[in-house]
């Protein structure tokens, strides 16, 4: 069975949390080398300075870089990995000299195996990436003490063992962090959306006024015609039956971002990116389909609205749009009585 991938807005998380890390390591990298660079300059030899010096500067080039992407608010799956992995191998080339050094002078690697333990406890990898590129790492480490002393005091197996658990430890991390944030989105969907229509709520609609903040916009107040009746005479289960049917039509109709369950058998539709004549043609349309629905002995069910427009200058304005909407709801309310068949 082929493994789902992740949706956009969970990679989205996984990437902008990731530049957060960045950022703040970054920054803590860049000053520790500056002052371990000032502290050693008289006794360390020109390679170890160089070494310092060039992870301070390349840290601080990161840390700038990953603080203007945030701030600038320009979200690019491309540029998110890409600032990471240009930390992840900066730190890496420089363990893999630091450790080097070390090992040539008799002492241990440590410095390349803290920074591996480091970054896969705080940078969440796709499990490919992560095969990938600690492998290379590991390999390069290797690589250079081989050509040394041909790798004479390292045990291979204890070597590869410690690869594949940083590995191993990457993907666990990355199955977690995923698996929490669906959950959380999950939970999120919960709360904005109607349990029983699946249309979004009142709560989903306060967060999707600030979005229409200074734009024109196009609002309907909509609801089923004499619901009222359809309770009284079937019962609440059909009463409930009857707003299901409508809401599935309205989402086959408008974006699901767009529709919001009001209250009661009210619906009301927010849109921002239509002109008037293509917003009431997208709402005579649902009228339509919800003229079709057939409910074995049930009446025909129908629905009225109302249409307002204007600048929304605060979400407290959308009172104003749905007073002028809600009198034309009850205008076509009244056509449609006109239009009826006497008794």
């Amino acid at each position: 069975m082929k493994k789902k991938r992740n949706t956009p807005d969970i990679i989205r998380k996984i990437d902008l949390a990731n530049i957060q890390v960045v950022k703040a390591a970054s920054s803590v990298t860049a000053v520790f080398e500056a002052v371990l660079f000032l502290l050693a300059f008289r006794t360390a030899t020109a390679v170890s300075l160089i070494s310092v010096g060039t992870c301070s500067i390349l840290s601080t080039i990161v840390y700038f870089v990953s603080r203007k992407y945030l701030k600038d608010g320009k979200y690019s799956h491309k540029s998110s990995s890409g600032i990471a992995l240009a930390y992840y191998i900066t730190l890496t080339v420089w363990g893999i000299m630091a450790s080097y050094r070390n090992y040539a002078g008799g002492g241990q690697m440590l410095t390349f195996f803290i920074i591996q333990v480091v970054y896969t406890s705080c940078v969440v990898m796709p499990p490919a990436g992560a095969l990938i590129l600690y492998s290379i790492s590991f390999g390069a480490l290797y690589g250079a003490i081989y050509t040394f002393d041909a790798a004479a005091r390292v045990n291979v197996l204890n070597y590869i063992a410690f690869c594949l658990m940083i590995i191993y430890a990457s993907y666990q991390r990355y199955k977690t962090v995923t698996r929490m944030l669906y959950k959380e989105r999950e939970i999120s969907n919960i709360s904005i959306h109607d349990q029983l229509t699946g249309i979004r709520n009142r709560h989903a609609l306060e967060e999707h006024l600030n979005k229409c903040l200074h734009k024109h916009v196009f609002i309907a107040i909509a609801d089923v015609d004499k619901f009222k009746n359809f309770n009284d005479t079937y019962g609440h289960l059909m009463g409930d039956q009857v707003l299901q049917e409508v809401s599935r039509r309205l989402l086959e109709t408008f974006k699901e971002e767009n529709c919001f369950r009001y209250g009661g058998d009210e619906f009301l539709i927010i849109a921002d990116d239509t002109t008037e004549k293509e917003f009431r043609e997208k709402l005579d349309k649902w009228q339509t389909s919800v003229d079709l629905i057939a409910i074995p002995d049930v009446e025909q069910i129908s629905v009225s609205y109302g249409v307002a427009g204007g600048i929304l200058q605060e979400p407290d304005q959308l009172l104003t749009l749905l007073g002028k909407a809600d009198r034309a709801l009850y205008a076509q309310k009244e056509e449609h009585h006109k239009n009826e068949p006497a008794a």
